[in-house]
């Protein structure tokens, strides 16, 4: 397995110091090159990855720095003008507020990923294979600010009815926000996703009548293959919606394969109310949710209404058990408030809305991480698999299932899989590195997180994994500014507190560490604080006993941070011990004290 991730670029290889350029040719780093060709420094780092911007490097141990010359700046973009979009890769200014309330929408499809910090994403190369198709957010032209949100609900529909449609892979609706740009065709939006068809579309409200406009762009053509206006209200937006997908799966088909092509079976189940007022409330929870922990509560308020409304609403149900599990990961909550009203809500949604792939990956983390029933949480994320094989988010659950359960080679292809099927999103590559390290090679995993973060510096799920496996190597030192870095990322959650308290420990600063198990034990005193922060402070002090002690709470509170304690060098110095056995037993998890530790 390589773990060899920098891509190298032979445009930018060899000489790297030629005498022709002078000092003040030179511009010394990411910020003074992107300053240069007045984009970010994130579209910068783009095109050098995949268009050649001519970026050089020097090496400093395991880090380096780069530089850049002018004038092969000024030659490059000169041999690629004619190329180079005419808008702002990664900062688009002018975003309406409207288009910026309708992305927002989308937003709650993310609580999928189990918390905030795991949705980042990177730029998405082509994909071979069957028909790719991408949907934009749609715009949004009315007068009532809360129907702002419904460009994104509109556009996220039809992405969760075509994931169900045969012959045809359909992009997560992350990876369209992703690259939305609002001034730009949607055919080069459609090149950069590397699909072969793109949706877009405009929705205008007065009052409960909608009228929705749609079309489907041949990407390298740069031509439509369909379009249509539809006049509809809130009431029978749902019905309206599971007919846009059928005609776009269907005039899609024709496009690919021509019009003497049987087509399948199209499965689908009207997913919104027909109750006006639901669909305002469950918009109205899409709009100001992020996957920051702040809003979620009012994201449950509003997910309530609607099936207190409609309590056949499928789409709320599943909404609601999802986010719920983003909840439970926050660990702000007990498990005991959090994962049950998860189950509640998703075995209602999969009743209403059998091949619901949401509610079945649902209901398979809740029988991992809550009950504890590994085997029917395999079946059950081997049926959410089976209903919609096309979804990268549940193979990178079923990833992170395999590695709880240490089966590593069946966790790396998981996630593989789960990047074909999206290949902006970074988990899955943080996954793979996460199979290395815990698999005992730590150093084949750091390059790894390192290519994560290069593409997001502020993925602190990466950060946090790249800090556990510097201490493994025994790098404290470098260690510990990761875990800081990681925690301030990640939003101060309870996992990571726990690990920055473990490396502070670690790197020599005891007294920091035991300031915060004294704040640990505050929180807890004060309401509700999970043990299994205490648990791994004392593993970073060496204090074994107080570590099984809080570890063994954890087991009845099933909160144990994001990876049982089955995998993870934190808990190497207790494997064998008859207390710690005990408690893989009663997480029902692999124990590997016979084994060499890993």
């Amino acid at each position: 397995m390589s773990a060899n991730v920098r891509r190298h670029n032979p445009r930018r290889e060899g000489a790297t110091g030629m005498s022709s350029n002078g000092p003040d040719d030179r511009l010394e780093s990411w910020k003074a090159i992107a300053g240069y060709l007045r984009r970010t420094e994130r579209t910068a780092r783009r095109w050098e990855r995949h268009e050649g911007l001519p970026v050089h490097r020097l090496s400093h141990h395991d880090r380096s720095s780069v530089y850049a010359f002018k004038n092969e700046l000024d030659a490059w973009r000169a041999a690629r003008s004619t190329e180079l979009p005419n808008v702002e890769a990664d900062a688009p200014r002018g975003h309406s507020r409207r288009l910026k309330l309708a992305l927002a929408a989308s937003l709650v499809a993310a609580a999928a990923g189990i918390g905030g910090y795991l949705w980042w994403r990177a730029p998405d190369p082509p994909v071979a294979g069957v028909p790719t198709l991408a949907v934009l957010p749609f715009t949004i032209e009315s007068a009532d600010t809360e129907t702002e949100h419904l460009g994104g609900a509109v556009a996220q529909s039809l992405v969760d009815q075509l994931a169900r449609a045969s012959d045809l892979r359909v992009r997560p609706f992350a990876s369209s926000l992703r690259n939305y740009r609002e001034a730009e065709e949607p055919a080069a939006i459609g090149q950069r996703m590397g699909v072969d068809m793109i949706v877009a579309g405009q929705v205008e409200a007065r009052g409960n009548d909608l009228t929705i406009k749609v079309s489907m762009v041949d990407v390298a053509a740069n031509s439509q293959i369909w379009g249509s206006s539809f006049a509809t209200t809130f009431g029978d937006l749902g019905l309206l919606q599971e007919r846009m997908a059928r005609t776009l799966w269907e005039e899609a088909s024709r496009h690919r394969y021509g019009a003497d092509r049987p087509l399948p079976p199209f499965n689908s189940t009207e997913r919104l109310s027909r109750n006006a007022e639901a669909v305002r409330h469950y918009l109205r929870a899409s709009g100001p949710f992020s996957l920051n922990r702040g809003p979620i509560q009012h994201v449950i308020n509003e997910l309530h209404r609607a099936v207190e409304l409609d309590p056949d609403f499928a789409a709320a149900h599943s909404q609601l058990s999802a986010t719920y599990m983003a909840y439970a990961v926050y660990g702000d909550l007990p498990a005991t408030e959090t994962y049950p009203l998860g189950k509640t809500h998703a075995l209602r949604a999969l009743a209403l809305d059998p091949r619901s792939a949401s509610a079945r990956r649902t209901l398979a983390a809740v029988s991992h991480w809550y009950d504890y029933d590994h085997v029917l949480a395999e079946q059950q994320f081997r049926a959410a698999i089976a209903a919609a094989p096309n979804d990268a988010g549940t193979r990178n659950w079923y990833a992170e299932f395999l590695i709880d359960m240490r089966r590593f080679d069946e966790a790396l292809a998981s996630a593989r899989a789960s990047e074909e099927r999206d290949p902006g999103w970074l988990v899955p590559l943080v996954n793979r590195g996460n199979v290395l390290l815990y698999a005992g090679r730590p150093e084949e995993a750091i390059p790894v997180y390192r290519q994560a973060l290069e593409i997001e510096p502020g993925f602190g799920f990466a950060r946090h994994q790249l800090a556990h496996a510097y201490v493994v190597m025994g790098r404290y030192a470098e260690a510990l500014p990761e875990f800081e870095r990681a925690n301030k990322d990640s939003g101060a959650t309870p996992f990571s507190m726990a690990s920055l308290a473990y490396g502070l420990a670690r790197a020599g600063r005891p007294a920091e560490a035991e300031e915060m198990i004294r704040e640990f034990e505050r929180r807890r005193k004060a309401g509700f604080y999970p043990a299994f922060t205490l648990a791994n402070a004392h593993m970073g002090l060496g204090n074994v006993e107080q570590a099984l002690d809080w570890l063994e709470l954890s087991v009845d509170e099933k909160l144990f941070g994001y990876y049982f304690p089955s995998v993870g060098q934190v808990w190497d110095p207790l494997r064998g011990h008859p207390r710690f056995r005990r408690v893989l037993q009663r997480f029902g998890v692999p124990d590997t004290s016979s084994d060499s530790k890993a």
